[in-house]
């Protein structure tokens, strides 16, 4: 077993407008496989196209730029906090698991299962990978295990403006003037958790407290990986 090589790019060279980031707006305009796929959802049905999971694997994070007070939030937060806004504006977090399906930490639901084409269809998304020889596919399914034993854990979203709040003083991407609010549980520190406890990774060196989405942007313990659209044919 191997990683396929296709798009990986390394995060510290890549111009920060080239990130491959899966735009639905480019959707019909890309020359993309097209598959007979079963499809309920009336909205993704009319949309067309649903991100090609052959370039997925177990235990890759999925990055959202959303919307939403929580979204509003989150990515002021990281504004403030001294985020460059490529990294700022991922607002969402969440674990792919396979198929089709992913685990996050939501405000009004908290950890839980979901499925990929509902946040992707109409929102931004980033892929990225630890490339790792010795990160077997094992490895990647006892993260996402690891993820999983949190299910129906409480999201904490009221910590959420307090950390707004306090961010103009404190710098968030610089860890040791990072406030220390042990406990807290968003949609990236459960990524994040999921891979200290399970192969021992940490994915954000050299902090202990909170983690944001634009940590697991900015981080050089992962890789931006590109995939593509599938069409959906009847």
């Amino acid at each position: 077993w191997s990683l396929p090589r296709r798009g990986l790019l390394k995060a510290d060279i890549y111009p920060t407008l080239h990130r491959p980031v899966l735009v639905p707006g480019d959707a019909k305009s890309g020359q993309w496989p097209a598959r007979a796929i079963r499809v309920l959802d009336s909205r993704i049905r009319a949309f067309g196209y649903i991100p090609d999971e052959n370039y997925l694997y177990p235990g890759d994070v999925l990055l959202v730029a959303g919307a939403g007070l929580a979204a509003r939030l989150i990515c002021k937060a990281q504004m403030q906090g001294g985020f460059d806004r490529e990294h700022a504006r991922w607002s969402h977090a969440a674990l792919y698991i396979g198929g089709g399906r992913i685990v996050e930490a939501t405000p009004f639901g908290g950890v839980r299962v979901g499925r990929l084409v509902d946040m992707t269809f109409d929102r931004h998304l980033l892929v990225r990978r630890r490339l790792d020889e010795a990160l077997t596919m094992e490895s990647r399914y006892a993260i996402v295990v690891d993820a999983l034993t949190g299910l129906r854990r409480g999201y904490s979203l009221g910590a959420v403006p307090r950390l707004a709040w306090r961010s103009w003083r404190r710098q968030l991407w610089a860890p040791d003037r990072r406030p220390d609010v042990g406990g807290v549980v968003i949609c990236s520190t459960v990524v994040r958790n999921a891979y200290t406890t399970s192969i021992a990774v940490d994915l954000v060196p050299g902090t202990i407290s909170v983690t944001w989405p634009a940590d697991l942007s900015h981080t050089a313990e992962l890789e931006d990986v590109e995939i593509g659209w599938v069409q959906i044919v009847a």
